[in-house]
C-alpha cells in the first residue's frame, strides 16, 4: 500500500499487489545481465577483452536499474482504478500517528490510484523518467485534489502522494491512450472516474453503511458493488488492531483501454477479494 510506502520506502508504493513480482523481475534481468557481462568478460579476440560488448551489456544492466523502459515495457492491457476508506486505509500504517483523516474527507472513499495493470499480473512503472511531476500543471484542479485525492500524511510534503503516483503510473498511463497523455489530463480522468464510480453510494444501496460496530459479509459488499458497475471487483481488506477486527480498506474497479468498466482479474481469470474473514467492518471515518 502507499500509505506504508512513506515509512519503509519513501515515494514507492512497493506493497501493492504484484509491485514485489515487479521488482523480482527487474531483478532477475540485473542479474542475468551481470552474469552475461561476466561471460563475455572472458571472451577474448586476439588476446583482449572484448570490451565493446561489455560495455554494451553493462549500460543495458544500468539502464535496467535506473528503471528505463522499452516501448514493450510499457505496454499494457487494462488500468486499476484504486479508491479507499480513509480511516481503514492508516490502520495498518506503521506511521498510524502521522497518517490523519482530513475533515473535508470524512465521508466519502478517496482516489489512491489509475494504475496500467497487464492480464499476466504485472504492471509497468515508472515509464519516463524525463516526465517528473510538476505543481504548477495541476494547478487548476488542485482544490479538486485535496478533496477526491488526498495525501493522509501529515509527515510528507502535501503533493508528495500526487508526485509518487504521477512518476511510477501516470507515466505508463499516458501510453494507453490520448485521454490521458499528459500530467494533468491523467489526474482529470482520476477525478471523473471518482465521481462515476461512487463506492459509498453503491455500497448505500446494498443497506452497507459505516457503523463503529456492525460488521458486514464481504460477498453482499462485492456483490453491491458489482450490481451497480456490472463488473467483478476488486475488495482489500486490512486488519485494525484497535478495532481488533478485518476492515475494508480499498475496492479496485477494472477498465479497458476505453475506460469502460471490465471484470477485474489477476491472471487467474477470477476475481481476487483478498478480504479472508467473510465479514468485515466498514469503520466510521472521524466527524462521520
Amino acid at each position: 500500500m502507499w500509505i506504508n510506502s512513506f515509512v519503509s520506502t519513501p515515494n514507492d508504493n512497493f506493497l501493492r499487489s504484484g509491485d514485489l513480482n515487479d521488482w523480482r523481475g527487474l531483478l532477475t534481468m540485473f542479474v542475468g545481465l551481470t552474469r552475461l557481462i561476466s561471460a563475455f568478460a572472458y571472451q577474448t579476440v586476439g588476446g583482449g577483452v572484448m570490451i565493446a560488448k561489455l560495455v554494451i551489456l553493462s549500460a543495458l544492466g544500468t539502464c535496467a536499474v535506473l528503471g528505463f523502459t522499452t516501448y514493450e515495457d510499457r505496454l499494457f492491457d487494462y488500468y486499476v482504478f484504486t479508491q479507499m476508506w480513509p480511516i481503514s486505509s492508516c490502520a495498518d500504517a506503521p506511521d498510524r500517528d502521522g497518517c490523519k483523516v482530513p475533515s473535508n474527507v470524512s465521508d466519502h472513499w478517496i482516489i489512491h490510484g489509475l494504475w496500467p495493470n497487464r492480464f499476466n499480473g504485472h504492471h509497468p512503472f515508472y515509464c519516463n523518467n524525463s516526465y517528473k511531476f510538476s505543481d504548477a500543471e495541476i494547478q487548476p484542479i488542485k482544490a479538486s485534489l485535496q478533496l477526491a485525492w488526498a495525501n493522509l500524511y501529515t509527515r510528507t510534503p502535501p503533493d508528495s502522494f500526487w508526485e509518487h503516483e504521477w512518476e511510477k503510473h501516470g507515466t505508463c498511463a499516458m501510453e494507453g491512450s490520448h485521454a490521458v497523455n499528459n500530467e494533468i489530463q491523467y489526474f482529470r480522468k482520476g477525478l471523473d472516474l471518482h465521481m462515476q464510480l461512487m463506492i459509498s453510494s453503491y455500497l448505500e444501496s446494498g443497506g452497507l453503511v459505516p457503523s463503529e460496530s456492525r460488521k458486514y459479509s464481504v460477498d453482499k459488499m462485492y456483490s453491491a458493488i458489482k450490481s451497480r458497475t456490472g463488473k467483478a471487483p476488486n475488495i482489500q481488506c486490512v486488519y485494525d488492531p484497535y478495532l481488533k477486527s478485518d476492515v475494508i480498506s480499498s475496492v479496485e474497479v477494472c477498465l479497458d483501454l476505453a475506460f469502460s468498466a471490465i471484470d477485474c482479474r489477476d491472471g487467474k481469470m477470477h476475481s481476487e477479494r483478498s478480504c479472508s474473514s467473510g465479514t468485515v467492518m466498514y469503520p466510521k471515518n472521524p466527524r462521520l
